[in-house]
């Protein structure tokens, strides 16, 4: 026949899509297997990301310890109510 399509899918059981999933999925393993995969490509994009994200997170970190330390009076509204007395008792032994 000029197509063999037709032929085909008439004797076709109608779970050949398992068959041909497993078929497909060992295709892949061997293809990673004898390296011909691009999974050596993909991880470097992958990595790349999130090495820009922690770069990002290393600057911006050390640029907040270098500000000179605001007063106590500023930065107790962001503490939790028990560290307020010790930044007071901090700020009142003036150290030389």
């Amino acid at each position: 026949p000029a197509s063999w399509v037709e032929v085909e899918s008439k004797r076709a059981s109608p779970l050949q899509f398992l068959s041909d999933g497993w078929s497909r999925i060992v295709f892949e393993f061997a293809k990673f297997r004898w390296g011909q995969t691009h999974l050596r490509q993909y991880l470097l994009w992958g990595l790349a990301p999130v090495l820009v994200l922690l770069l990002y997170q290393i600057i911006f970190r050390s640029r907040r310890r270098r500000q000179p330390a605001a007063s106590c009076q500023y930065r107790s509204c962001c503490l939790p109510p028990g560290c307020r007395r010790s930044c007071k008792t901090v700020a009142a032994r003036k150290l030389p």
